[in-house]
């Protein structure tokens, strides 16, 4: 399952996920958990299954509950 770290947020709508091969991505902030912090790990949620809609929802992940080195620095 893919994971994600909570880069930056750029405004009030828009949150930068660098993944783990460092590759950015642009999401819209209404994606995220309304708790998330720059630094936190997120992970893909699942899809139900036989659904014929494709969505993307991103949540905490449970197994990465630290937050990434940079996030402790700032």
């Amino acid at each position: 399952m893919p994971r994600y770290t909570v880069d930056r947020f750029e405004g009030t709508d828009w949150v930068v996920l660098k993944d783990e091969q460092a590759k950015t991505f642009l999401v819209p902030r209404r994606w995220l958990p309304t708790d998330v912090r720059e630094g936190d790990f997120v992970i893909e949620a699942q899809q139900a299954p036989n659904t014929e809609t494709v969505s993307l929802r991103l949540e905490l992940d449970p197994e990465r509950p630290e937050r990434s080195a940079r996030s402790e620095r700032e």
